[in-house]
């Protein structure tokens, strides 16, 4: 899933540019969803381990 978001991102980064507003919006959204996704993941290991 985290390697959708990027993909997504750089494909997004290739068509408008790395300036564009909408495009480091959706990134900043990409990036909280990452973070999240990462913080499920490590909740689930700590979960498992005990």
């Amino acid at each position: 899933m985290i390697n959708e978001f990027k993909n997504l991102l750089n494909n997004l980064c290739n068509e408008f540019g790395t300036n564009n507003e909408v495009v480091l919006k959706v990134s900043q959204h990409i990036d909280e969803l990452i973070v999240t996704e990462q913080r499920n993941r490590l909740s689930k290991i700590k979960n498992s381990s005990k």
